[in-house]
């Protein structure tokens, strides 16, 4: 059985977002077949490979800041998911099964309720849709995870991200040094939902 959220509702109105899977098979704007589900500690050798094709910019834009690789460390945490309120969804290209973007949640520290949002997708994969359909998605998991509210940053330069905030229900709290500060309120989300059995 399919989850298929046909409406995203938040105490401050509609989110303007496209039908989303929690999990299953999703389709771009222009025809492309890619795959939602849950990232997996099975997934170290993928997710190490995704990154690394990241060019230096959208490195930066994830990460505030000049990164050229994580540690081993800091995979092992992003990996760390499933549990005490840290989730994650990717999406998966068809062939390979690779892949080609995350967005995760973790909790926000000392504060009940409020988790912190990432989202990074790959190069050749941006301005196609992909995070507005992760982001939606990630909204749905967070909610029925527990979550009130969400947190995110970007940087003031990346328009791109300030948008999408924006279309999911996030306003921007503050902007200092370079960096804004957002947040979107779960507690009145509203996800209405339509149950599909698949095909015999």
């Amino acid at each position: 059985m399919n989850v298929i959220a046909t409406d995203l509702v938040s105490s401050g109105g509609p989110i303007r977002s496209p039908v989303v899977a929690v999990s299953g098979p999703v389709v771009l704007s222009d025809g492309t077949r890619l795959a939602l589900r849950a990232l997996r500690p099975d997934d170290r050798e993928r997710y190490v490979r995704a990154l690394r094709g990241l060019s230096a910019e959208t490195l930066f834009r994830r990460f505030g800041g000049p990164k050229h690789r994580l540690s081993d460390s800091e995979v092992d945490r992003f990996l760390d998911v499933g549990h005490e309120g840290r989730e994650a969804v990717v999406a998966t290209d068809s062939p390979g099964h690779e892949i080609i973007a995350v967005a995760r949640v973790a909790p926000w520290p000392n504060e009940e309720g409020t988790g912190d949002v990432g989202i990074v997708v790959a190069d050749a994969w941006q301005r196609r849709g992909l995070g507005t359909i992760l982001l939606a998605s990630l909204l749905i998991a967070a909610a029925q995870h527990g979550y009130v509210r969400l947190r995110a940053t970007s940087l003031v330069e990346n328009r791109p991200a300030a948008s999408l905030l924006r279309r999911h229900g996030f306003r921007c709290l503050s902007t200092s040094y370079g960096v804004s500060e957002w947040l979107v309120d779960l507690s009145g989300l509203l996800v209405v939902i339509e149950h599909t059995s698949p095909s015999p």
